[in-house]
């Protein structure tokens, strides 16, 4: 639908129906939230809001949509940007509509710093808070690891970090993977400046947004592949705990897969 269309996050139902989001330019209003659902054979869902497809707008500018999740009821979060500069987030009920018990007719918008803040990866924990996460430009141009948790209803939940908030500075670090263990540690995953160059970031973090002292140095680890630009984009977490990021690695013969 729209001009520009970019997809940038997938889920497969329990019924095996398959929900993508991400973010489309509609004629005449900017980039928007695009959830689309598909039936198992691939033919679009039109029990989904109509016609398969739901688009929404947050106001006040271009809402890029990065992040999704489905609830254990089948509420379906999406998380992202909004009006370009916040963190995003929307519940949608099953058949696509929006959820309007959650946030403000189901959006809420979190301004995390004074400059522009993103939201790249999405959780939701087995009590049913959510998690975002992403990055926070500190001043303009350095970044760093930005956390935002909601209770089930779309408010902060002031029981994690500051009033729901938590950011984490390394060297200009954004996170851009996000994974919740079974203990209810929340690992997230980006890059970080070293050097002049990019090397891959985790962090972990306790249930209450402090940084786990027994992860890493301090909560965090960097980790250099040997390239000049090194992003993890992706996380896993096995069923030993043992963590596993992927991403990609800029060296000299060009850019390389990186786990």
């Amino acid at each position: 639908t729209g001009d520009y269309n970019s997809a940038r996050a997938l889920a497969i139902q329990s019924d095996g129906k398959i929900v993508v989001a991400g973010y489309a330019s509609l004629s005449g209003s900017g980039y928007n939230f695009v959830v689309v659902r598909y039936n198992t054979n691939g033919t679009l869902d039109t029990t989904f809001d109509g016609t398969g497809i739901t688009a929404t707008d947050l106001g006040g500018g271009d809402d890029y949509a990065h992040a999704l999740g489905i609830q254990s009821n089948g509420k379906i979060v999406v998380a992202g940007s909004a009006t370009g500069n916040d963190f995003g987030v929307v519940r949608y009920n099953a058949d696509g509509t929006l959820d309007t018990t959650f946030g403000t007719g189901g959006g809420v918008i979190t301004t995390v710093g004074s400059y522009a803040d993103s939201a790249y990866a999405l959780g939701i924990q087995s009590d049913g808070k959510i998690i975002a996460a992403g990055s926070n430009a500190v001043n303009g141009s350095l970044d760093e690891f930005a956390l935002v948790r909601y209770t089930s209803n779309g408010t902060l939940d002031t029981t994690f970090g500051t009033n729901g908030i938590v950011t984490t500075e390394i060297v200009n670090a954004s996170a851009a993977a996000m994974r919740i263990q079974p203990d209810g540690k929340i690992v997230a995953a980006g890059r970080t400046s070293v050097g002049g160059f990019y090397d891959f970031a985790l962090v972990r973090y306790t249930t209450s947004g402090a940084l786990d002292t027994t992860f890493g140095t301090n909560g965090k680890v960097t980790t250099p592949i040997g390239g000049y630009a090194e992003y993890a984009s992706a996380l896993g977490i096995q069923s030993d705990g043992k963590i596993v990021a992927a991403g990609s690695s800029n060296g000299a013969a060009g850019w390389d897969f990186a786990i």
